[in-house]
């Protein structure tokens, strides 16, 4: 944006695309979410955006010693082999509950 001449004064993140919808429904700006995530509003339009290439951070949580369960075991050992988990600059999560 800063090689377009486009500068950013003010920001906020949203926990929801929901939140980014009615946010810009409400005229506090422009909202960014992906085309999975964008659900049709009449009260707001999609704009095209060229040589952006987004991406998207994913964790995958358990409860903590949730994790020795079979099932869960099992699912997080899949995961980490097909490298979405556990890779370079990931790691597995676990959250208290």
């Amino acid at each position: 944006m800063l090689a377009a001449g486009v500068g950013v004064r003010n920001s906020v993140e949203m926990g929801s695309r929901e939140g980014v919808r009615e946010a810009v429904a409400q005229g506090l700006g422009l909202g960014v979410v992906s085309d999975g995530a964008f659900t049709e509003d009449h009260r707001v339009v999609t704009l095209p955006v060229e040589g952006l290439v987004p991406h998207n951070h994913v964790q995958v949580v358990c409860r903590k010693g949730r994790a020795a369960v079979q099932l869960i075991s099992s699912f997080l050992q899949t995961v980490r082999q097909l490298g979405a988990v556990g890779g370079a600059g990931s790691a597995t999560k676990t959250i208290a509950g």
